[in-house]
């Protein structure tokens, strides 16, 4: 998932990737596999809210794009429901607290435009 992480031309591969590792957690209810999973996650997110602009990454995730901006959000749904299924609740809150800054962002855009 570290090679994933920033390019947006595989945003939806990452995506699937982390889903398969939501299903497995899921269906094995595999706690420390999922806490070790969302920490690196977290990770990459904090990585594309703090990119700079005039990276050297050849295809970065903007955010300000809908779509993938809608990507991320769908997976961070993802995320927060498997986390509350399996009663991770300091990390549903940190999730809450991601997709709030995503709508924020988004929100912001909106009104800019």
């Amino acid at each position: 998932m570290d090679t994933l992480r920033q390019n947006s031309k595989l945003l939806e591969f990452y995506n699937d990737t982390a889903r398969k590792t939501f299903a497995f957690c899921r269906k094995y209810k595999c706690q420390r596999e999922y806490r070790r999973v969302s920490r690196t996650l977290h990770s990459h997110f904090d990585q594309i809210m703090h990119q700079e602009i005039n990276t050297k990454i050849p295809y970065p995730i903007k955010l300000e794009e809908e779509e993938q901006l809608t990507l991320v959000l769908e997976m961070r749904k993802d995320q927060l429901e498997l986390s509350l299924a399996l009663e991770e609740w300091t990390d549903a809150h940190k999730i809450s607290g991601n997709v709030y800054q995503l709508m924020n962002k988004a929100r912001i855009k909106k009104t800019e435009q």
